[in-house]
């Protein structure tokens, strides 16, 4: 465990599905397939949050209730 270095990287913005929204919470139902650039899902070690765009970024982003299911 621990020794598979691959990553992936999904982009939420306000054109994607669903979209992100101004002073609202946003839903997200994400399964593992979408992360196509893994080359395993054995041990996956880190999430990172970016909240910004490409004109301004965003001062403040709220995560809350991430839940892991099979």
């Amino acid at each position: 465990p621990g020794s598979d270095d691959s990553e992936h990287e999904l982009t939420f913005n306000a054109s994607s599905a669903p979209a992100l929204t101004t002073g609202g919470w946003v839903s997200f139902d994400i399964p593992l397939t979408q992360f196509t650039g893994l080359t395993g899902r054995g041990a996956l070690a880190q999430l990172i949050f970016v909240g910004a765009e490409e004109k301004t970024p965003l001062t403040t982003l709220y995560i809350d209730n991430i839940y892991f299911r099979k």
